[in-house]
């Protein structure tokens, strides 16, 4: 990915009456020389050396992946915050370096409840139970998919995936791990949006890793979806292309775990009342 720069960068609104409004994108900044990004008005611009700055409107950007090549100036951090844009700082391989995110408030409905579960007794062991139960349920889509469409799923492949990555969790990577850190960005987004953390601390010290509980159940579940087509492109930007889509095409998936984690936490909360 080091390769790669200004990936999926927003196209600038062309502002004619009825025309329709672009959908939120995301922004890869992973140049490999120095850039600099600063604010101007409502929008983030990427100065480069070699050439013209680039203007990016705020209000088209979904989330930010950058690496260590991009001087980010203060404006700019405090535009993204305040317009609730999480930033991913990319790292060795499959590893995010870092993240920055806007202020979660503390009475935020989910972060509220969330700060309450990982303080009960059993608050590990019950999360893991529901995330063995949420990759049963997208094992049996992604089977039900297949068969709807003509493939055949053999009972030994699906016995052998049940036990692999429902029961231990092993993601068979059809994709290249640096591609994780891509899915782990998304996740942080929606993460943010739905108004939680991606870490909580229990009542004992031990940290909670939200988010990368969930972004390895998305993870997994791209994984699946992807089969030998994807792994067979070992070119980094088309790897991305696939990445990207998916994510879009499966943003009601994502959203669809995190309705399903505020269920079973509200739910856990009121047993232990």
């Amino acid at each position: 990915m080091s390769q790669m720069a200004l990936e999926f960068q927003v196209p600038v609104a062309t502002g004619r009456p009825g025309a329709a409004i672009p959908a939120r994108r995301p922004v890869y900044l992973l140049p490999t020389n120095r850039i600099e990004v600063r604010a101007e008005h409502a929008a983030l611009v990427v100065a480069q050396p070699s050439a013209p700055a680039r203007w990016i409107p705020i209000g088209r950007i979904d989330r930010i992946v950058c690496n260590q090549h991009v001087d980010w100036t203060g404006s700019a951090l405090q535009l993204c915050m305040a317009r609730g844009i999480t930033i991913s700082f990319s790292g060795r391989r499959d590893q995010t370096a870092g993240y920055l995110l806007p202020h979660v408030a503390d009475e935020q409905t989910l972060n509220a409840c969330l700060e309450r579960f990982v303080s009960q007794p059993g608050a590990g062991s019950s999360l893991e139970n529901w995330l063995r139960h949420r990759r049963m349920r997208v094992l049996r889509e992604w089977a039900h998919e297949r068969i709807s469409r003509g493939h055949s799923v053999g009972n030994a492949e699906f016995c052998d995936l049940k036990r692999r990555w429902v029961y231990q969790s092993e993601v068979t990577p059809m994709l290249a791990p640096h591609m994780l850190s891509v899915c782990r960005a998304a996740v942080l987004a929606r993460l943010h949006s739905a108004g939680a953390l991606p870490n909580y601390v229990t009542s004992q010290g031990n940290p909670y890793p939200l988010l990368e509980m969930l972004a390895q159940l998305v993870w997994g579940e791209m994984n699946l979806d992807a089969g030998i087509l994807a792994a067979s492109c070992s070119d980094d930007c088309a790897q991305l292309i696939f990445v990207e889509g998916w994510l879009a095409n499966n943003r009601e998936s994502i959203a669809e775990h995190l309705r399903a984690l505020a269920v079973f936490v509200g739910k856990k909360l009121h047993i232990w009342h």
